[in-house]
């Protein structure tokens, strides 16, 4: 079996019994099923992509870490007063005062943070309810790979919150990160599901 290919196998076989554990924590809801299973290889599969994709990327010069919410792309270390002009100029609408600010777009709200007047980090949602949740993480995966990073690690967690749980998987490779997350939320009206494939730059 080539090496890159049984890396690829022992990763995964790493990471799916704390799957199972926390599917079982879950109860039938989050039944590890071979969608799942299948997420979890593809994404192994990209962090390798990433990290050879990184070491070519290290030849050739420092690329900006760079996130596009929009129409507008920004970047880590970005001045202030350049992203709030971007965004004015687009006709988003920003909200918020200080370092941390919302941005209207669309139905998915994106968030910027700043430090010492600089870009800290910016997050974008990848899914809107109605699409398909598979779909939607292949594509992410996907534009994860293209832009590179330093490291790449996979990470499964549980969330247990008086608002509501659910299971996440993070991939982090180095400034630039995913996250997964599907469970279910408590709200005025009742329990709902959700559904969530957010990508960040930077630390927030």
């Amino acid at each position: 079996m080539p090496e890159n290919e049984q890396s690829v196998n022992q990763g995964a076989e790493r990471i799916l019994p704390s799957l199972q554990k926390h599917s079982k924590l879950w109860g039938a809801r989050m039944n590890l099923t071979n969608r799942t299973r299948r997420l979890v290889i593809f994404g192994i599969v990209c962090a390798s992509v990433v990290v050879v994709t990184a070491q070519a990327q290290s030849a050739a010069g420092h690329v900006k870490v760079s996130l596009d919410l929009g129409t507008v792309t920004v970047w880590l270390g970005m001045p202030q007063s350049d992203v709030l002009l971007q965004f004015q100029s687009a006709g988003y609408r920003v909200t918020g005062e200080g370092d941390t600010r919302t941005v209207s777009i669309g139905d998915s709200p994106a968030m910027i943070g700043f430090q010492n007047g600089r870009l800290k980090y910016a997050t974008r949602e990848w899914y809107t309810p109605g699409q398909d949740e598979m779909d939607v993480v292949i594509r992410a995966l996907t534009d994860l790979a293209s832009h590179g990073g330093t490291f790449c690690s996979i990470v499964p967690d549980r969330m247990n919150t008086p608002g509501g749980s659910g299971d996440t998987i993070f991939v982090r490779c180095g400034e630039r990160s995913l996250m997964f997350v599907k469970g279910e939320a408590v709200e005025k009206t009742g329990v709902v599901p959700v559904v969530e494939v957010q990508e960040r730059i930077g630390v927030i």
